[in-house]
């Protein structure tokens, strides 16, 4: 198993895991419920998103980045395959990951 990000949002970390999913890749989100350990210290508590990706690891790499580029501020809301309304500011469905449609 491969660590292929890691956020101090579990709702970030399982939308990467949602798009990676997407392309056949199983992965996993550990750590999505130890933010309020107050005994360990903080970035051992960011949720992770793990894969056994094996040769597809760069494809899965180019994935996570697709998912966590930057949408400008003002972009449009758009409506999802899946039924979600998801604001213009983000890059993939917070509920399935599809990526967000390209600017026309």
């Amino acid at each position: 198993m491969t660590r292929v990000y890691s956020n101090p949002d579990p709702a970030v970390a399982h939308l990467v895991r949602n798009a990676i999913d997407q392309i056949g890749v199983p992965a996993i989100v550990r750590n999505d419920g130890t933010a309020t350990l107050m005994e360990i210290p903080t970035v051992a508590t960011w949720a992770e998103v793990w894969v056994a990706a094996g040769d597809r690891l760069g494809e899965v790499e180019q994935i996570v980045a697709e998912v966590l580029t930057d949408a400008p501020a003002d972009a449009e809301a758009w409506d999802c395959d899946c039924g979600e309304t998801v604001e213009g500011a983000f890059g993939a469905c917070w509920s399935c990951g599809t990526p967000a449609p390209e600017a026309v």
